[in-house]
């Protein structure tokens, strides 16, 4: 959840920025008009909602999942050998 609302943000501006942008080019918008500044505090106010849904969900956030290691590095939980594969040697 926390991911997914900082890749809509970041999506979000680089969107609008590639069109002013693209605007700016084609002299059909001049910078330091008003729309650009609520355009950029509404994406930002964004990041701060994903921050704000970490910091309320970080006790589940950080809660240990089922494929971690163990403390002499061996697989523990539902880890099969694809996930090792992934990791490579070691």
């Amino acid at each position: 959840m926390v991911y997914a609302n900082l890749f809509g943000g970041a999506t979000m501006y680089m969107l609008s920025s590639l069109t002013i942008n693209v605007a700016i080019d084609m002299k059909k918008y001049s910078t330091g008009k008003p729309v650009r500044l609520t355009a950029d505090f509404v994406f930002f106010y964004w990041f701060g909602l994903a921050g704000a849904i970490a910091y309320l969900r970080r006790k589940e956030l950080d809660a240990p999942s089922d494929n971690e290691t163990d403390a002499e590095g061996g697989w523990r939980g539902k880890a099969d050998g694809r996930q090792r594969l992934a990791m490579g040697p070691r």
